[in-house]
């Protein structure tokens, strides 16, 4: 269930989205919790977490390693100067913590840059399902999430994982974050030949409270106030530093005002009727990122959807967060029902 490990809830929420696969290790969390009471700003949380890494790496205790070091990682911009090797000691401890042989990895040449991908494959399984995260996700995240609780449970599918614009490598390799995330999801079916295939999409936090001044941003004064105004609490809140700063580095855009504009393109205004497929909605009551009353309001508009299921996790069923972070399998548990 979701932990209470730090008082600042962005930080808390980081820390248990990476650090669940260790709830039941009373020796982890003990000195997770610990670590988490030496962490007051960015700084010494990067601190914190690359000395437990290297500490986790000495045990040879990779899969919490690779936890550790990805945690450093988050918070770090791109600018950084630790930023590239505290990346690669995420992702080198983390395929040293699983047996990957039996994925298949991949790159799409994709416009400017590539698309990274990891295929796997189950005897037997006769459909496809394309999986892909959201606004700060990873690959590994998914190969996590598809070895811990999908193979079980959906054993007749084959899984198609990958980082599109604005996400993990491919962001590196030069793709922003698009909202046509129709197109990138094309170069996958077309690359494979896949005909058919059920989508799984991750969450897209960290936009949706700044989407109330968009009707007035193209007025350069107003810009300019949102600006000042933005920038100025940055400065004393350690949550609206992160997003402005992550969102400026994955839509490409240098400033509050330019990143609000580039977000508002992500909306389904116009072509929610031409949605016909059949659709699952998962929420959480208690979600930092996304309002409660969201799922209610997209499923009333899917008006020519072939059916809409939606299910919105309370506390009681440790899904009440973003993505349902602190009981994930909960989710996992709707998606096979839903897709069987």
């Amino acid at each position: 269930m979701y932990q209470k490990y730090h008082i600042d809830e962005q930080f808390n929420f980081q820390i248990n989205r990476f650090i669940e696969p260790f709830y039941q290790d009373e020796e982890v969390q003990a000195e997770v919790y610990a670590a988490s009471r030496r962490i007051s700003d960015v700084e010494s949380w990067i601190l914190v977490w690359i000395d437990l890494g290297e500490k986790a790496v000495l045990a040879r205790h990779y899969a919490l390693s690779s936890a550790y070091y990805q945690l450093a990682d988050f918070f770090m911009g791109e600018d950084h100067p630790m930023k590239e090797q505290t990346y690669q000691l995420f992702k080198s401890n983390y395929y040293k913590s699983i047996d990957d042989s039996g994925i298949e990895f991949d790159q799409i040449q994709y416009e400017n840059g590539k698309i990274p991908v990891a295929i796997i494959r189950q005897d037997g399984a006769t459909k496809t399902l394309i999986f892909h995260g959201g606004f700060d996700s990873y690959l590994e995240e998914l190969i996590r999430l598809v070895l811990t609780h999908c193979m079980g449970i959906l054993k007749d599918y084959n899984f198609v994982l990958f980082e599109g614009p604005g996400q993990g490598m491919s962001l590196k390799s030069g793709l922003p974050m698009t909202y046509q995330w129709e197109l990138p999801v094309k170069a996958i079916l077309d690359y494979y030949n896949i005909e058919k295939a059920d989508l799984i999409g991750m969450s897209l936090g960290g936009f949706l409270s700044m989407r109330a001044a968009v009707h007035k941003i193209n007025n350069p004064i107003v810009a300019a106030l949102v600006n000042r105004k933005i920038l100025a609490t940055t400065k004393s809140n350690i949550d609206m530093a992160f997003k402005i700063r992550k969102g400026n580095e994955v839509m490409n855009t240098d400033k509050p005002s330019n990143l609000i504009k580039a977000i508002s393109k992500f909306t389904m205004s116009g072509i929610e009727d031409k949605i016909t497929q059949e659709v699952l909605l998962l929420a959480g009551d208690h979600d930092m990122y996304v309002p409660t009353k969201a799922i209610e309001s997209v499923a009333k508009s899917l008006k020519n959807a072939k059916s809409v299921t939606t299910y919105l996790f309370d506390q009681a069923s440790g899904g009440e967060r973003h993505c349902q972070v602190g009981n994930k399998q909960i989710a996992f548990d709707k998606i096979s029902e839903f897709l069987s």
